[in-house]
């Protein structure tokens, strides 16, 4: 149990659930955690002891293999437990909040012995913003808090917020026997906790982040009038040094890192793109207009296809200080993963969803905005998705409403990002179906009340870089290509481009803009396939058919929508 002098270090409120934690799962020794750089040495000497861990040659970097069913986000083993099963909404598993904290607790019985709990308090978000949040997460798992140590600001700072007063959220994680029959991701929005048992993977041990900062924090954001999204921003600055703020949501394994992490060059290498995110952004309005913070510290991404054509930027910031999950390993103890020159021979054989762990403070650009208290203003919003056919490379939509509608119709090539990939195309609106806390329904409502708030609404686009020609090849070169879209919505957001009118949106005018590839190319990229889209609105109609509270002003702009496929020219 804990000592006086830990009590003292944590406080009342969470010595309480501390020690009654403690008290089921017995554990042999409690530390905790003050995010000193003592602490990250401490952990990555006893993995490496312990032979969990394999030092690299690669400086300061290592690699860590998980069991190959907990490899990869378990959607069907993530659930939400609030007291009514309708607030939890169709898209989420649910369970009665009792009955499954009864079976957790079970579970977690003597699950500790032998083992010591770490107790990582943390802030997400700037430490001066009133937009940032404090929890206090425990884990029985080294590997466990050591990622927590990069990707959150693990600090004695959230203690004293707490004993102030300040609410917070309790996680509780143990690896237990890794049995994948008895895991369980579970959420008690209503009582700002979250329960992990039988898993170290990343997205369902590291509770600071898909947890906390999206499933807990929507929940929070719904009540409180801001948003917590599955969103990357950068902040663009033009030639004429004019900032621009764009934010994004893609499904995973779908190039949001790559467009966070943007390095322009060639024809733009005036311009500079500085990082706020690469993955998970909270939005709240400032005198009518959206601004941005970064809750998180690390960067946890898909290493597949990085390497220093692609992305440069990131490349540089993985050679140091970094801990590689279930990519390749070779004879020369070096990670390895499709995209990379292969130098050596492969004695571990890379996941596809293989990951990386790094620090954002390492990034080499990063935009002084991550360190402000509102963060950066946004100005237009991305949703993408990774489609081989219909979705434009982009397209402008004729309002905030639906902007909200086509995000919410976003759909998707499922990837090895979720261990449920059954290949095809899965809903996943505004990116955030694995991650909404609560009924998505009311989750498309908040955002049309949140977008009348707003004096200056960001303009809403939606892009698409993998379509493909006959051959199956991509017709997009994409990565720093990407580059030439977002001139053409800096331009459209400040009135200055031309565009064509379609039933979907505005499409560039490449008669008048360039791109960078030849004519007959962006023909295929602006393609606008009638029968296609007739299909896509009636899909969507059946997807939001299972919303019993369905956004009206959504359904009838849909309705909308389709009346203007069905009756357009399609001759150009």
């Amino acid at each position: 149990m804990l000592s006086k002098e830990q009590k003292e270090i944590l406080g009342e409120k969470v010595s309480k659930k501390v020690e009654k934690i403690a008290k089921i799962t017995k554990p042999k020794e409690i530390k905790i955690l003050k995010g000193e750089k003592s602490e990250v040495e401490f952990l990555i000497k006893k993995l490496l002891d312990e032979k969990r861990l394999i030092k690299l040659k690669w400086k300061n970097c290592y690699f860590y293999k998980t069991k190959p069913y907990d490899a990869a986000r378990s959607e069907s083993s993530t659930y939400i437990a609030t007291k009514k099963k309708e607030d939890a909404g169709p898209t989420n598993n649910w369970l009665d909040p009792n009955e499954i904290r009864a079976k957790l607790l079970k579970i977690l019985e003597n699950a500790m012995e032998g083992k010591t709990m770490y107790i990582l308090p943390y802030i997400l978000g700037p430490e001066s913003s009133p937009y940032s949040r404090v929890g206090v997460m425990i884990t029985d798992n080294e590997f466990v808090a050591l990622n927590e140590s990069i990707l959150a600001n693990i600090t004695q700072k959230a203690l004293d917020r707490i004993k102030n007063g300040e609410d917070f959220v309790f996680g509780v994680n143990s690896t237990c026997k890794l049995d994948p029959e008895n895991r369980y991701i579970v959420h008690f929005p209503e009582k700002k906790e979250v329960i992990s048992v039988n898993t170290e993977y990343g997205g369902n041990a590291d509770l600071t982040k898909k947890s906390h900062a999206l499933r807990i924090a929507s929940f929070q954001a719904k009540k409180e009038g801001w948003l917590a999204e599955h969103m990357m921003a950068i902040q663009v600055i033009t030639p004429e040094k004019e900032s621009f703020g764009i934010s994004a949501a893609f499904p995973s394994m779908c190039g949001k890192t790559n467009l966070a992490t943007i390095k322009p060059d060639g024809v733009f290498k005036e311009w500079d793109a500085k990082l706020l995110s690469d993955d998970i952004i909270w939005l709240h309005e400032k005198e009518g207009k959206i601004y941005a913070i970064n809750p998180e510290y690390g960067m946890f991404g898909v290493a597949s296809g990085t390497n220093e054509k692609t992305n440069s930027n990131l490349m540089e910031i993985l050679k140091e200080d970094t801990i590689f999950t279930n990519v390749g390993l070779t004879k020369n103890l070096e990670p390895w993963w499709e995209g990379l020159e292969l130098k050596d021979e492969i004695i571990e054989k890379p996941h596809p969803n293989g990951r990386f762990t790094v620090s954002i403070l390492r990034y080499p650009n990063l935009s002084e905005k991550f360190f402000e208290a509102y963060g950066l203003k946004i100005d237009a919003i991305l949703f993408g998705a990774r489609r081989r056919d219909l979705i434009p490379l982009v397209f402008e939509t004729y309002s905030w409403e639906e902007g909200v509608l086509f995000g919410a119709m976003l759909r998707s090539e499922t990837t090895a990002a979720a261990n449920e990939n059954s290949g095809g195309l899965n809903n996943d609106p505004m990116a955030m179906k694995p991650f909404c806390g609560y009924d998505m329904a009311k989750y498309f409502s908040h955002w049309v009340k949140f977008g009348k708030k707003l004096k200056e609404p960001p303009k809403i686009y939606f892009v698409n870089w993998f379509r493909r020609d006959e051959k199956g090849n991509f017709i997009w070169p994409g990565y720093n290509d990407n580059m030439y879209v977002i001139k053409w919505i800096i331009e459209r957001s400040k009135g200055k481009a031309s565009a064509i009118r379609t039933p979907i949106g505005f499409i560039p005018n490449y008669n008048e803009f360039d791109f960078g590839i030849e004519k007959e190319k962006l023909e295929k990229l602006f393609e606008i396939d009638k029968q296609g889209w007739l299909k896509e609105l009636g899909d969507a109609k059946t997807f939001f058919s299972i919303f019993p509270n369905f956004p009206k002003v959504l359904s009838k702009k849909l309705n909308e929508l389709e009346k203007r496929v069905e009756s357009y020219d399609f001759k150009r």
